[in-house]
């Protein structure tokens, strides 16, 4: 099982009444396939003596910097894409399970965007849409329409290759989905929500063990300014500067493996 953490929600959690609303805890199932594969690698990785053994696939973490725009409105990494590799801010969305970038090619609803995409095999060595298929996805703020393509993608240090996403052409309105300073945005929850195929960081997963198989933000806060530091993005580790006390580790409920779950058991009462 690969675990999702939001400090910011853990310590919510901890102050709710126990006696009004209690967190289920379940033992961990190691016989969940992702879990089971990116803890037995981990540990090979660690302990084999086998000097031909490649450094680059031993367990791993990775973390970047996130930036806080309009007063924790939304918060945004750097990520790269392409050989040669270029960098832009992305969203990290742990409601959704695609990558797309808005590109030069967007020529509805995206005026507002600071930086766009520039897609093509002129640009990169490693861009592939020869088999590229329409796609859109429909959003609370608006939709987005475009086509496929496949690239190199990197992220904290992770780097998986021949990634499809989608090359946004498109927006209903792009304000009501990306901050100005956005190009696009990686999904962060499972393959079932996914249009794309299996989302990014679940081929991370398994291309590289991690050290712990868990990613986790830690949000900073901000007011009166449009941006400001926002906090951390790490994969494989925990920032424990940025919590205290213990992390309860609650399984998703068994066959919900689409977004980060959590059951929950209420108790109330009602007077009449």
């Amino acid at each position: 099982m690969i675990y999702a953490l939001l400090y910011a929600i853990v310590l919510l959690l901890s102050s709710v009444n126990a006696s009004t609303v209690r967190l289920l805890r379940s033992p961990h199932r190691r016989s969940d396939d992702l879990w089971f594969q990116i803890s037995r690698n981990a540990t090979i990785s660690k302990y084999s003596r086998d000097p031909s053994l490649n450094h680059a696939k031993r367990q791993q973490t990775g973390a970047g910097s996130l930036t806080n725009v309009g007063s924790d409105s939304a918060y945004y990494i750097q990520f790269s894409i392409g050989t040669p590799a270029k960098q832009y801010n992305i969203l990290l969305d742990t409601g959704s399970s695609d990558l797309w970038l808005a590109s030069t090619e967007c020529n509805v609803g995206c005026s507002n965007l600071q930086t766009l995409y520039s897609a093509g095999n002129q640009v990169s060595s490693t861009y592939d849409a020869s088999n590229g298929l329409p796609f859109g996805v429909q959003y609370i703020g608006g939709n987005i329409t475009g086509y496929t393509a496949h690239e190199t993608v990197s992220l904290v240090g992770f780097t998986v290759t021949d990634q499809l996403f989608g090359v946004v052409t498109s927006f209903t309105t792009a304000s009501t989905v990306l901050p100005p300073a956005v190009t696009g945005l990686m999904g962060l929850a499972w393959q079932p929500l996914a249009r794309l195929g299996t989302p990014w960081w679940q081929r991370a997963a398994t291309a590289t063990p991690w050290s712990q198989p868990l990613f986790a933000f830690s949000l900073s806060r901000s007011t009166g300014m449009q941006e400001a530091t926002g906090g951390r993005f790490s994969i494989g580790e925990l920032d424990q500067t940025a919590y205290t006390g213990d992390i309860d580790y609650v399984n998703i409920p068994s066959g919900h493996q689409s977004w980060w779950l959590i059951p929950l058991s209420c108790e109330f009462t009602l007077n009449i």
